[in-house]
């Protein structure tokens, strides 16, 4: 080892190891080794910073002002009573032993050997560990000074020289066979002041090492630890102190012996006798413990290895508990805080059972699994070779909030096997060294046994670090590397993009992602205490980075949600947007108080929700390591609500209503769902007269106008259908001809407004509807196949519509790229008819066919953009839109013809329809619209009451009205 620096000695460097020669250096340092033997051998530090923290637990003392100084007066206490103590030990034993003060020959070499083991041990300690004890004990340098040649924060090089005497006191431990004693008593002449201590004094027992008394600097050190709840315990010789403590643990009596001398002063010793230390009284616990049973519903077979996800509240991405099961289908969660649970497994969200963690106790429920799907899989590499232990990763489609995760590793012939499944699952994989693969959309049904290979990409790179904070590691953080989601992954028929990689820092804070592409990602960090991190990495294929991430204190928030009346609320409490990584989320009790830990410093906008209370935010600042305050008052701002019941009076849950304002230029239709006790809400109502409609099977609709949003409740009553009902039957089938069973098939009738639904449930596909008399039409709503209509007919009393077989196609879908935000989009298929609104980044599924998508924005010329579907395929369309001439569209009315408030209108060049929308009027003013196009020859057209009207214009470079007179 070459020291550093223009001085004698220097500084050691960082990552050089102690060459034999310098080991004499180290020998021939007394300071050295006197230091070093002075902490090793400190142990009644920590004996006394236990004894004060059980004596601050059992304290009946109010709130404390100033609890440091409390703390070191307790500790200040106990010290002086030992050395007191220990002091009337130490004369007796002197009197009974013999005075002997010349050391042998033989002791003086077992004393250097001691000394030399002692270095050796520094030695062998890892580089970390190694240099804050040379540069410590050595260089004698202070702990700041440390911190600033190695870089690190002090509070880091505190925890360094702990975990180094740590592993010196268990290394020397394990040489001498667990004997403590048998080198911690030879060091003592080292640890003590360069004065000649008599070696046979330095013998006595154990019990005498607390003649040492503490340095200040110890003194606040132990303190300071104690704050922390960090106790070490150095176990004191069992040959010389037995300690037994009672059943209760309430009682600590330690018997002391005196040394065996030999000869009289053998018999002349005291006898033995017992003296009460403290009566402590037992800690409470403060953490429970729960048992978690995974069982199939026919109880016959039990799953080992299952992922299982245990959670205490909203946020699901912040500290989870993930465990697997045992052989016998259990895991268990220890150290869990108080309060309720739930437990589920990673296939399915309803697959859970809730808990209630107690304190000091075990508990224990039962998770009990649907029959879902049996998901077979095979992973394997860019050359077809089978991949052993690749990490599976699988997720539920659309859910937000619920991270896609690990759900299994592969065999030794690169398969898997997962049963109980949600019925439509989305799986990919990762390996180190690989590229991970895109998701799989899996659909199957409850029983059914599905297979999937999953191929890996080549030149996968690995991202490893460590998160740290001021005080060392950070243990428990979330790290995301890459960008993309983990949840809400809304996947096309082909699956989904990759998942980021996301991972959980261990004990020391390390983290290791895999499966990473080349390139530059985006690095996210996230824990409970700390502010969100973000930052950037770069990564060769098969390369390895390493990065260190250091978290600063984050925002705390706390608060409280009420109602408009004052009245406490228990709602969700969050900051950021869903489907963000950082974003945070809290629970407020029943007393409406809430606290949100790990917020960004930044300006907050805090938000809170629940019905029927409503909803409300609040601006907050918040600075790092500070706590602010946020009042939430839910308010569902100018609202309409009502009651939906029979003939009886009795509510009708499930009833749909629909809301409409009867006169408004902004006015648009509004629906929701009457509850169990067949209530309902429209909140953030615009001022105006509203006409309500309901419906719900087996009853005729009804309709209510003028209706007034703030005003009292209104009512909605039902008559019982007793009417003669038709009947709607068919087959459904899917496009292998196998029956669509767990489809649904929609039955609607337009006037009187009535809608049910015929559920697939036989093998065949066959369903059958009862329905009132009017006229009706169906569709089918599918997740994997195009939407399927029937044309409407009229239904008479009695009569039965028999439709054969409907049969499902196999669509492909459309994925729109737009290069901005705003951008108004729809579909028109080949007829002109409307077939859907994009929603990027969600794909569109669509039939088979030719489509044109038209596109506009504020500002941008409207445009259209023709695009074909093939069936199991993806069709990409990127909208980049010009910048327009703006055009006002006025529609007057000629004479004698009725002002209308609403006017649907497109407007075509050359045949082709480039927008379609609606122009609005209201307070006796024509209807208008402002569009922007691209100069050119246009033709603007409308229909009312099923005449068609139209006019031609010339769009130049200044913007110009066009006026269509309705007849």
């Amino acid at each position: 080892m070459q020291p550093r620096g223009n001085g004698t000695r220097g500084v050691w460097q960082s990552g050089m190891k102690p060459h034999p020669d310098d080991l004499q250096r180290l020998l021939a340092e007394a300071p050295f080794v006197r230091a070093l033997a002075q902490s090793l051998v400190a142990g009644d530090a920590d004996d006394l910073v236990q004894q004060a923290w059980l004596r601050a637990l059992r304290s009946k003392s109010a709130t404390l002002q100033q609890p440091r100084r409390w703390l070191a007066r307790i500790l200040r206490n106990l010290a002086h009573d030992r050395r007191r103590r220990d002091r009337r030990e130490h004369t007796r034993q002197r009197a009974a032993a013999r005075s002997e003060l010349v050391l042998s020959s033989a002791e003086l070499l077992a004393a250097e050997e001691h000394r030399r083991a002692l270095v050796l041990a520094v030695d062998a300690l890892p580089e970390h560990l190694r240099t804050v004890v040379l540069l410590r004990y050595y260089e004698d340098l202070p702990p700041r000074r440390i911190a600033a040649h190695l870089g690190v924060p002090v509070s880091t090089v505190w925890n360094r020289l702990h975990a180094a005497l740590q592993a010196l006191r268990q290394r020397l431990d394990a040489r001498h066979g667990g004997d403590r004693r048998a080198w911690l008593v030879p060091l003592v002449p080292f640890a003590a002041a360069p004065r000649h201590l008599p070696w046979r004094e330095t013998l006595a027992p154990a019990a005498e090492l607390g003649v040492m008394t503490m340095t200040t600097k110890t003194k606040w050190l132990a303190t300071a630890t104690m704050l922390a709840i960090a106790v070490l315990w150095v176990a004191w010789p069992e040959a010389h102190v037995e300690t037994a403590v009672s059943a209760a643990a309430e009682t600590v009596t330690v018997l002391r012996v005196a040394p065996s001398t030999g000869g009289d002063a053998a018999a002349d010793a005291p006898a033995p006798r017992r003296e009460q230390v403290a009566t402590l009284a037992p800690a409470s616990p403060s953490t429970g413990a729960l048992v978690v049973h995974v069982r199939h519903g026919n109880a016959t077979h039990v799953e080992a290895g299952m992922l299982v996800l245990l959670r205490s509240g909203v946020d699901l991405r912040v500290a989870p508990r993930r465990g697997r099961t045992d052989a016998a289908g259990d895991v268990r969660f220890e150290g869990l805080p108080p309060g309720p649970v739930r437990a589920r497994v990673a296939f399915d969200l309803n697959c859970g059972a809730a808990a209630t963690v107690v304190a000091g106790e075990a508990g224990e429920c039962t998770v009990t699994l649907r029959e879902g799907m049996t998901l077979r899989g095979l992973v394997v590499d860019p050359d077809g070779l089978p991949v052993a232990g690749a990490t599976v990763e699988g997720g539920l489609v659309s859910i937000s909030g619920e991270d896609a995760q690990a759900v299994a590793t592969t065999d030794a012939d690169g398969t898997f096997v997962l049963r109980g499944c949600a019925p439509t699952f989305l799986v990919g994989a990762r390996a180190e060294g690989l590229v991970a693969s895109p998701l799989q959309l899996v659909r199957g049904r409850s029983g059914a046994d599905e297979s999937v290979r999953i191929e890996l990409g080549a030149g996968g790179a690995v991202v490893a670090g460590q998160v740290v904070d001021a005080d060392g590691p950070v243990a428990g953080a979330t790290v995301r590397v890459g960008a993309g989601r983990t949840e809400g992954i809304n996947p096309s028929l082909q699956g989904a993009p990759p998942l980021p990689a996301q991972v959980q820092t261990d004990t020391e804070g390390r983290f290791t992602a895999i499966g990473i592409p080349a390139g530059q990602h985006q690095l996210l960090v996230r824990d409970p205490l700390h502010a969100p991190w973000r930052g950037t990495c770069e990564v060769d294929a098969h390369g390895r980075t390493e990065v260190r991430v250091t978290l600063t204190p984050g925002v705390t928030c706390r608060g409280c949600v009420r109602d408009e009346a004052g009245d406490p609320v228990a709602a969700v409490v969050m900051v950021g947007r869903i489907g963000d990584f950082d974003l945070v989320r809290g629970h407020s009790s029943r007393d409406g108080s809430f606290v949100l830990t790990g917020l960004p410093v930044d300006d907050l906008l805090v938000q809170s929700a629940r019905h029927p209370h409503g909803k409300g935010s609040a601006r907050v600042h918040g600075v790092a390591g500070t706590t602010v305050v946020c009042e939430l008052t839910l308010s569902n701002g100018l609202a309409l609500r009502g009651r939906v019941v029979d003939a009886d009076g009795a509510p009708v849950g499930s009833a749909q209503i629909s809301a409409e304002p009867m006169v408004s230029p902004t006015g648009r239709l509004r629906s929701t769902f009457s509850h169990g006790d067949g209530g309902f809400l429209f909140a953030d109502c615009k001022p105006g007269r509203m006409t309500l409609r309901a419906a719900a099977p087996g009853y005729t609709a009804a309709t209510l106008r003028d209706v007034e949003p703030g005003a009292r409740e209104v009512e909605l009553r039902l008559q019982k259908d007793t009417a003669p009902r038709a009947t709607i039957r068919g087959r459904l089938l899917r496009p292998d001809g196998s029956g669509a069973v767990g489809e649904s098939v929609e039955v609607l009738c337009a006037q009187p407004q009535q809608f049910t639904s015929a559920p697939v449930e036989a093998a065949d596909g066959a369903f059958a509807v009862e329905v009132a008399a009017g006229r009706w039409w169906l569709r089918v709503l599918s997740a994997s196949h195009p939407e399927l209509e029937i044309p409407g007919r009229e239904l008479l009393a009695g009569e039965v519509w028999d439709l054969g077989e409907m049969r499902l196609t196999r669509g492909g879908t459309l994925r729109v790229h737009p290069e901005r935000a705003g951008i108004d989009l729809q579909i028109l298929d080949a007829e002109g008819g409307a077939a859907g609104r994009p929603t990027p980044p969600r794909p569109t599924l669509l039939a088979p066919g030719t489509y044109t998508l038209l596109a506009r924005a504020d500002g941008m010329a409207a445009m259209a953009l023709p695009f074909a579907i093939e069936p199991d395929r993806e069709t990409g369309l990127d909208v980049r839109l010009m910048p327009g001439v703006r055009q006002l569209l006025v529609f007057a009315p000629e004479p004698g013809v009725a002002m209308p408030t609403r006017v649907d209108f497109e407007v075509s060049r050359d045949g082709q329809v480039v927008l379609r929308a609606s122009a609005r009027g209201g307070d006796g003013a024509p209807p208008e619209s402002a569009i922007w196009l691209a100069p050119g020859d246009y033709e603007l057209s409308t229909r009312i009451r099923s005449e068609r009207t139209s006019v031609r214009f010339t769009v130049g470079d200044a913007e110009g009205t066009v006026r269509l007179a309705l007849r």
